[in-house]
């Protein structure tokens, strides 16, 4: 159902996916095991790429000084879906979802859409995109040039 204004009333309407959306969802990318992760869509076309969230730096990025500067600092106080301060981990991207299965996974349950990386910290990561050592500049200007 529609109104004049064409707006989905439907009460199974799914809001648009957006760029700097955080979504909950399993992982198999993860290492050393898979397991449900914070994602980060930064892409969606050609293909949906995700940062994670990560709840504390590993060791082998603290030893690597370019990764270790493509990590940005995600307060709990500004993100309520986190239990305590955790990092945007943005050395690299991950796919693992099509738009239509994590429209899939929003209907069924089995992706949560958690919230947005606030405008601050949208602001430090989209710097950190723009000198990172590890993406290819085409990732980087896709990235930048859909998550505005």
């Amino acid at each position: 159902m529609t109104s004049d204004h064409n707006i989905d009333l439907s009460p199974c309407a799914i809001p648009p996916i957006r760029p700097g959306e955080v979504f909950f969802a399993f992982s198999r990318a993860t290492r050393p095991d898979p397991k449900h992760k914070f994602h980060v869509l930064v892409q969606i076309e050609p293909r949906p790429l995700f940062f994670f969230i990560n709840s504390e730096i590993h060791p082998y990025v603290q030893a690597d000084d370019a990764l270790l500067r493509q990590q940005v600092r995600l307060p709990v106080r500004t993100h309520g879906f986190l239990r305590y301060d955790s990092y945007l981990d943005c050395h690299e991207t991950i796919g693992g979802f099509s738009a239509s299965e994590l429209e899939d996974g929003l209907t069924d349950g089995s992706v949560t859409r958690v919230g947005v990386i606030d405008h601050v910290q949208h602001s430090e990561a989209r710097i950190v995109i723009e000198e990172s050592e590890t993406l290819t500049r085409r990732e980087i200007n896709s990235i930048l040039d859909q998550w505005k």
